[in-house]
């Protein structure tokens, strides 16, 4: 299930977006690799609130549980980049992880992106997140935290965004740059 509501695709100053997914897998409609199926439930949350006709606040939540029968590698859940499920369907994005990166069953992230226009098209952001990740989700309040910030300079082009980003986390320990030209498809 998915809901979009943004006033613009690129640098939007409003609007909402949420998805939740609940998946199972299977190989024979009953089983997986003869043993019990195993399942995702996910859910993901944006929203972003003008405070000024220049200045946004953009605040996120991504979770997602995999419960069952211990899932295969392809299936496990991955933080890293910029955007969500860019290279794989479960992917969160985590600030501060440049790359994607296996984590357990259950992760739990929120993020607080703060963004200043400057002109009609050049944009400046500073992007914080938190996360908690443990096999259980029950315990997830005593798993691994992580945490995660960057700065980044985007242009609004007509080709669609053109963006740069400086960012660390406790995860990585070192300071990661991103980059990309035009639309995300």
């Amino acid at each position: 299930w998915q809901y979009e509501a943004k006033d613009k695709k690129s640098y939007p100053s409003k609007g909402m977006s949420l998805q939740a997914e609940v998946s199972f897998y299977t190989d024979t409609l009953s089983t997986y690799d003869g043993h019990t199926p195993f399942g995702a439930a996910s859910v993901w949350w944006e929203g972003v609130y003008s405070i000024t006709n220049r200045f946004s606040m953009i605040p996120s939540a991504y979770g997602r549980v995999l419960f069952g029968q211990d899932s295969p590698y392809p299936f496990m859940n991955v933080l890293g980049g910029d955007t969500p499920g860019r290279y794989m369907p479960q992917q969160i994005p985590f600030t501060g992880i440049s790359f994607m990166e296996i984590f357990d069953n259950s992760v739990v992230v929120g993020r607080l992106e703060l963004r200043q226009r400057i002109g009609k098209r050049n944009y400046f952001s500073l992007t914080t997140n938190y996360g908690l990740t443990d096999h259980n989700f029950g315990d997830i309040l005593k798993g691994k935290q992580l945490f995660g910030i960057g700065v980044g300079y985007g242009y609004d082009s007509i080709i669609g965004p053109i963006e740069a980003s400086l960012s660390i986390s406790n995860q990585t320990k070192q300071v990661g740059f991103y980059g990309s030209v035009g639309f995300v498809f």
